[in-house]
């Protein structure tokens, strides 16, 4: 008990006065990568057991309080994915900007002419595809398994309900609820209007092809997305579906009075603490904009 009473002075004595209320993820981190922690220590490894002990205490400190969001778990995720621990990179989410760059260069597809016709379907369904990933926080293995039926109608937002089954992703997911927003609901709309009048076999919104009855090789809407990233000339170190599905939730969570639990129920999240690892997004954008 003496140790973590040490440990923690050390970490007030840090802040210089700083309400404990109003101390950040950044602020954690930075103690941490500073050194502060291990000064005098002879281990200045990236996640060197004393940090280790740090995070877990402050991350019980704050549970105590009962601070929402705990600043501690976010610092935890940031610092266990950062690339100076050696272990795999950050999310990688876009900027609003990049966001809106992604849609303007989904693939060009012709006009759709109406009932009977099916000259360029797939270049639409790409479009709207990608468009739904972005839009509404979908995984690929969600994507490639949504039905006409699981598309719910625009709602005095702008926005689309879109509900989620295991059966839809293999049994592996869980049902939830999320929600298609406003700027991709017209390509996906259009698509879904399409979609019905096509009178195939199967009900999947994306099939493969119009006679085969099995869904999008994955692999395939990995290539169409990266083409998307190419074409927008967005350079990134992931360029994939999780991108997009991290770039719905850092867009959630910039919204005023945004709710992670919320945004966790939108991504089908089991555990809430699953949801705050995306609040580091927002703290890094806060500290590119300080730095800018």
């Amino acid at each position: 008990m003496t140790v973590y009473i040490a440990m923690f002075g050390k970490f007030l004595r840090y802040l210089d006065g700083k309400p404990l209320r109003a101390v950040s993820p950044g602020d954690i981190v930075r103690f941490l990568d500073g050194g502060e922690a291990e000064k005098g220590e002879g281990n200045t490894k990236p996640l060197s057991l004393i940090r280790v002990r740090y995070l877990r205490l402050l991350e019980r400190v704050y549970a105590h309080i009962a601070m929402e969001p705990n600043p501690a778990t976010i610092a935890t995720v940031e610092l266990f994915n950062s690339a100076s621990t050696g272990r795999d990179k950050s999310k990688v989410a876009l900027t609003l900007e990049q966001q809106a760059l992604f849609i303007r260069n989904l693939p060009l597809a012709s006009p759709y002419k109406g009932h009977g016709s099916f000259e360029g379907w797939k270049k639409r369904r790409d479009r709207a595809m990608q468009a739904i990933m972005l839009g509404a926080g979908l995984k690929v293995s969600e994507v490639v398994g949504l039905y006409i039926e699981n598309i719910g109608e625009i709602d005095i937002n702008g926005s689309v309900p879109i509900s989620i089954s295991p059966a839809s992703v293999d049994g592996n997911g869980t049902n939830h609820r999320t929600q298609l927003r406003p700027f991709a609901v017209d390509i996906v709309m259009d698509w879904v209007m399409e979609r019905k009048q096509m009178g195939l076999a199967t009900k999947l919104l994306f099939p493969a092809s119009l006679t085969d009855l099995k869904p999008l090789n994955k692999a395939t809407v990995y290539r169409q997305v990266t083409a998307t990233f190419e074409r927008a000339g967005i350079e990134t170190t992931h360029s994939g579906g999780r991108t997009l599905r991290n770039s719905f939730a850092f867009r959630e969570l910039q919204k005023e009075n945004a709710s992670v639990e919320l945004v966790g129920q939108f991504l089908g999240l089991k555990k809430q603490a699953s949801a705050q690892k995306y609040l580091f997004l927002v703290e890094k954008e806060k500290r590119l904009k300080r730095t800018a």
